[in-house]
């Protein structure tokens, strides 16, 4: 169980919502239902990190990460851990051995981006 619900459910939603768009397979898998998509992608993927401040679930070759802004990590706030994550991924996004930036955004106090391996 998440320590974060509602910035995982952001983040399962983001990633249903992504994957429906870009993924045929997913999209049959799942009838096209955004709901369905989150419960596969929670059953069948990886909560990867698990922190009060911050999740990572990998679910194939996509990762979603999400970051709850009313916390805050080594005394740093989570909204700017945000910012230079998605700025540094954005920046190396396609280099060898790194992920691919694929989207970001800001949904209330969250925010959140996927990447996905090549």
């Amino acid at each position: 169980m998440s320590k974060n619900k509602p910035l995982e459910a952001v983040v399962l939603q983001e990633l249903s919502k992504w994957l429906l768009a870009n993924d045929p397979s997913f999209r049959l898998l799942t009838d096209g239902e955004e709901e369905v998509g989150k419960s596969v992608v929670k059953g069948m993927g990886e909560l990867n990190i698990d922190e009060p401040h911050k999740v990572r679930f990998h679910f194939s070759s996509i990762i979603g990460y999400g970051y709850d802004f009313s916390k805050e990590y080594g005394g740093e706030s989570a909204k700017d851990i945000y910012q230079r994550a998605v700025e540094n991924t954005k920046e190396l996004s396609g280099s060898p051995m790194m992920e691919t930036f694929v989207s970001d955004g800001v949904q209330d106090n969250f925010g959140w981006y996927i990447t996905r391996f090549r």
